[in-house]
Formats: structure tokens, C-alpha cells, sequence
């Protein structure tokens, strides 16, 4: 159940391919720091397709000014192999992470450019307290 005055905001992005190096941004939100409020971040879903060749990934969460909060390394192998999966679902009501500026907050999934690259989704959810 969300806490009073909170919204839960989410952005999904399927990407064509990971050739060219994207980002994904939930946000900017402005929020409100006297009252603990942020940008609570609920879930992180990547999901990479089967690379055309045996390729490294590696996807960074940012934060406003372009922190790296997190790096995930992801080691693709071809068919018979399953696809890549980033997953994590945070406890309500989340967490805190990354910087504020100018009293807003926004999370951003970072790919860089891979040759032979797969198609990719990127799906990020947070509650705005």
C-alpha cells in the first residue's frame, strides 16, 4: 500500500538493439527533503535478448548528476544460452539512492555500446514521497 501523499511513477523502453549506447530516465521529479520525501526506487528490470556473438554488457544505474549507483557485468553467451536478466525488487518503499539536485531526483539506466549487441527492455519503478 502506498504511504499517504506518495505516487509511484515507472518508465519501460524497448530498445532495438544495444549497438549504440542508450539511456532510460525515470524522472526528473522534484521532491520535497523537509519531509523525507524522494524518489524511492521499487524495482530495476533489464532483459537483453540472445546476442548474435558471445558479448560482455555492462548497464550502470545513475543517478541526476550522472553518478554510477550501480554497475551490473553481464557475460552473454549465444543460442542454446537464455537470455540476460537484471532483476531486483526493493522492499517497500524502496530505497533511497543517489544524489538531489536542485531538489529534484531521477534514476537512469545506462547501456553502453556493444558490438553485436541484442534488443533490450529496460523497466525501472519508484514511489515519489
Amino acid at each position: 500500500m502506498p504511504l499517504p501523499s506518495s505516487s509511484f511513477k515507472s518508465v519501460t523502453a524497448l530498445q532495438t538493439d544495444s549497438v549504440v549506447s542508450r539511456t532510460t530516465t525515470l524522472g526528473p521529479f522534484t521532491i520535497s527533503q523537509a519531509t523525507s520525501g524522494g524518489l524511492w526506487l521499487a524495482y530495476i528490470d533489464v532483459r537483453f535478448g540472445v546476442p548474435t556473438a558471445a558479448i560482455n554488457e555492462d548497464v550502470l544505474l545513475l543517478d541526476i548528476l550522472s553518478n554510477t549507483i550501480m554497475e551490473f557485468h553481464e557475460n552473454m553467451g549465444i543460442a542454446p544460452m537464455p537470455p540476460t536478466i537484471i532483476h531486483f525488487i526493493f522492499p517497500f518503499p524502496g530505497i533511497f539512492l543517489g544524489a538531489v539536485s536542485g531538489g529534484q531526483m531521477q534514476y537512469s539506466i545506462q547501456n553502453p555500446a556493444t558490438t553485436s549487441g541484442p534488443r533490450y527492455s529496460v523497466n525501472l519503478g519508484a514511489y515519489l514521497i
